[in-house]
Formats: structure tokens, C-alpha cells, sequence
């Protein structure tokens, strides 16, 4: 009975809801290459063909319409099931750009200003300890803990320059302290530490530092700390200020830190690949995701579909409005856009969106662009690139994550676009 149920309830359709802004257009009228799009379609429907990859959606926006949007392959390669273009996915990191903007929206009311120590806002941060390696007077490693030369500022936790990283082996001596303070990501690593925001950010006081704030880059907990820091200068729960700021004004009906049951049809497992064969790492029906979680992740918990996404972007792309709703103003998503990281850094960093230069159009008369990105676990990914008025989003669920997708995906979509008259 249950299997039937089941069943029953995949084959259940849901349109999915763009802004109406976001309509579908000619590849003539968006200045689009069709060979370019049919080179992707014959890349995307090979590396299906070829186990490559298990199913992936596909999403590309050009002055404010759409230019190709569809499903390739299996949204569970098990079972048999297509993908959809209004599946529901786990979007890990590309939960953290959507956070960032909903901060900025408090930063922009003066809630805080971007060089105050996040310890104004969380006690808990205010005397940390930084992990200090040098030799002994054998020539061996030693570890020692020094107290930092300065308080980690609200713009470190947005650029991830706080030395606050992910707990786990690469983060040696200092993993000791995220799992004896339970900070560790469970059930296939993939799932928040099952503790409040409030109690979190308590225990990540307690961890040491990988380096002095401000010195370098280094991935981590830095957006669930902002996650927190919205909920301090809200007053609201964390999933109540996204839902009222950004998800109602963005009409990103499905975006949420849980799947509810009237949805889990359209929720597929994350695959991996053994012998050859994926298999599932994470079904959808014994998922966490069924259930609220205690830490509300801003770093990494949100479900999303892809044309959710899209409505976010475009928000983004436009300076902060969809259609006559404003989530920020133009300025803001212009300061987010600077790279904010120290020179010393290969990388560049904003507030929020990883920059990348890109070329664009077919050579030799090439151009280049900056892209604004991010991704997420499960191997989705998404730019906005302004120059080019375009929004790129593909939606996979593969762990590990890879890019064997978008790597080849984004040049091809790239070299068919036209240039805008200016």
C-alpha cells in the first residue's frame, strides 16, 4: 500500500512559478546563438547516456526571460524516475548568497554596520583563541592557542574571513574541539548539527580560530552565524524572516528548511556512484529534510527548485527588485558584488558571491565578463553575470559534489551569446 501511495503520489504535477516578469523567449530575441543550445542539449543528453551524471535541470535567463529551461535525465536513477523542472532539491551552499542578501536588508535599515564585532551582537565570539602552529626545539610540529589580535567583524563572517571553519580531518587539531562541542554535520555528513542557532553559537565560541581575523579565506560556519545575527536583529526565527523578506516578495513558493509531505512527490534521493551504478545516499520518503530542523542552517539547509532560484537571481541581476518588489536597493547588491578579500588572496570574494572573470561570444571577437557565483554540495550551481544580462542555474543531486556538468555546460552557453547593444 504504501509503495502504491507513493507511486500515486510522484505522478502529481506542480507547475513551476516564475515571477511573472520571467517569461519564455525567442533565442533571436535574447540574442542567443540555437547551435549554442543544442550543443548543450546533445552534451547534457551524453553525459546522461553515459551514467555521467544521474539527471540535472537546467535553467539559462537573458534580459529577464527564458532561454532554456528543462530536465535531463532521472531525478532518482534507481527507481526510474524523470526528472522535473519543478523538483525539489537540496540547495547546501546556495543557501548562503540568499542569506546574505536577507542580512543586507538589516544592514541597509542600520540594524549593524559591516566593521562591528559580531561579539556586539553574540557575546559568545568576543575573547576567541587562535590555532597557532610552529616547530619545537626538536624541529617538530607544536600547536598552541593565542587569543586573537582582533575581533572578528560582521564583514568577516560575510567574506569568510573569521578563521571559522567546517569541522572534519582537514581541520586538524582543531576538529577536536567541533566534536566535543557537537558541531559536526550527521546522517551522511550532510545534515546541521541537531542543536538551536541560540545554543550553537555558543558552542562555536569555544572552537579556536584556524587564523587571526581578516587574514586569509577560509570556508566555513561564517553564514550560520549570520543566520543568527538576523534572527538577534529581527526578533523573528530565521525561517520566518526569510519567508516574509525574501520568499513572498520572490514568489519562491518552495524554498524552505524543510519538505512537507504535500511536496515530498516531488523530492528525489542524492546519488552517488559505486561499481559503475548510482545508488541512493539519501532517499527522500527517510530524509531528515521531512522534519523542521533545530539549526536553521543559513550556511547550508534550504530545499529550492530551480525556477525559485531563478526568481532570486533575477532579483539580484536587476539591482535588487523583481518586477515592482524590492528586497534591496541597487547600491547594496553593488557593494555585495566588490571583492572584499585581502590582496594577498588568488581569490576573490564578496559579500556573499564568489567572483569570477568569464569570456564570452565566439572567437576571435571574445569578451570578458565577471560573473557573480556560488554552489552547493549536491553539485548545483549558479552566476549571474550583469554585463551579459544573464543568469545561468543548473540542479543536480550528486555527493561528492562535481562540476562535470557545468564545466563543460558554461562555455558552451557562453560562446552563443550575442553582444547587447549598448
Amino acid at each position: 500500500m504504501l509503495r502504491l501511495f507513493w507511486f500515486l503520489a510522484c505522478l502529481v504535477t506542480t507547475q513551476p512559478v516564475f515571477a511573472a516578469e520571467l517569461e519564455p523567449a525567442s533565442l533571436a530575441e535574447l540574442q542567443i546563438d540555437p547551435m549554442a543550445i543544442a550543443r548543450a542539449e546533445a552534451l547534457v543528453n551524453g553525459q546522461v547516456e553515459r551514467q555521467e551524471i544521474a539527471g540535472v535541470t537546467v535553467c539559462v535567463l537573458r534580459k529577464g526571460r527564458i532561454a532554456h529551461l528543462k530536465a535531463y535525465g532521472y531525478r532518482d536513477a534507481v527507481s526510474g524516475i524523470p526528472a522535473r523542472i519543478d523538483d525539489i532539491v537540496r540547495i547546501y551552499s546556495m543557501s548562503k548568497p540568499i542569506v546574505s542578501v536577507a542580512a543586507m536588508q538589516l544592514w541597509e535599515k542600520g540594524h549593524f554596520q559591516l566593521d562591528d564585532p559580531i561579539a556586539d551582537y553574540i557575546p559568545s565570539f568576543r575573547h576567541m583563541k587562535v590555532l597557532v602552529t610552529d616547530k619545537d626545539g626538536q624541529g617538530k610540529p607544536r600547536h598552541r592557542f593565542v587569543p586573537s589580535r582582533r575581533q572578528i567583524t560582521v564583514r568577516d563572517v560575510f567574506r569568510h574571513t573569521t578563521g571559522i571553519a567546517y569541522g572534519g580531518s582537514l581541520v586538524e587539531p582543531v576538529n577536536r574541539f567541533y566534536e566535543t562541542n557537537k558541531l559536526v554535520y550527521w546522517y551522511e555528513g550532510m545534515s546541521p548539527p541537531r542543536c538551536s542557532l541560540l545554543d550553537g553559537m555558543t558552542r562555536l565560541g569555544r572552537v579556536p580560530l584556524l587564523h587571526h581575523p581578516g587574514e586569509k579565506f577560509t570556508y566555513g560556519l561564517n553564514v550560520d552565524i549570520l543566520g543568527r545575527l538576523i534572527e538577534i536583529c529581527s526578533g523573528q526565527k530565521l525561517s520566518v524572516y526569510l519567508q516574509q523578506h525574501m520568499f513572498e516578495p520572490l514568489q519562491m513558493v518552495d524554498t524552505a528548511f524543510h519538505v512537507p509531505d504535500s511536496k515530498l512527490a516531488r523530492f528525489g534521493p542524492v546519488h552517488d556512484k559505486k561499481n559503475g551504478a548510482f545508488y541512493r545516499i539519501s532517499a527522500a520518503d527517510t530524509s531528515p529534510y521531512r522534519h523542521p530542523p533545530q539549526w536553521e542552517s543559513g550556511g547550508g539547509g534550504l530545499v529550492s527548485t530551480i525556477s525559485d532560484y531563478a526568481n532570486f537571481c533575477q532579483a539580484i541581476l536587476d539591482g535588487g527588485h523583481l518586477g515592482t518588489r524590492q528586497i534591496l536597493k541597487a547600491s547594496t547588491i553593488a557593494l555585495m558584488f566588490d571583492n572584499q578579500l585581502p590582496k594577498t588572496e588568488s581569490r576573490r570574494f564578496g559579500l556573499g558571491f564568489g567572483l569570477v572573470d568569464h569570456d564570452f561570444g565566439s572567437k576571435p571577437r571574445t569578451r570578458r565578463a565577471t560573473a557573480y557565483r556560488w554552489g552547493g554540495y549536491a553539485s548545483t550551481k549558479f552566476h549571474i553575470v550583469p554585463e551579459e544580462k544573464l543568469v545561468m542555474i543548473t540542479m543536480r543531486q550528486r555527493i561528492p559534489g562535481n562540476s562535470v556538468c557545468w564545466d563543460k555546460l558554461v562555455p558552451i552557453i557562453h560562446s552563443g551569446l550575442k553582444p547587447l547593444a549598448k
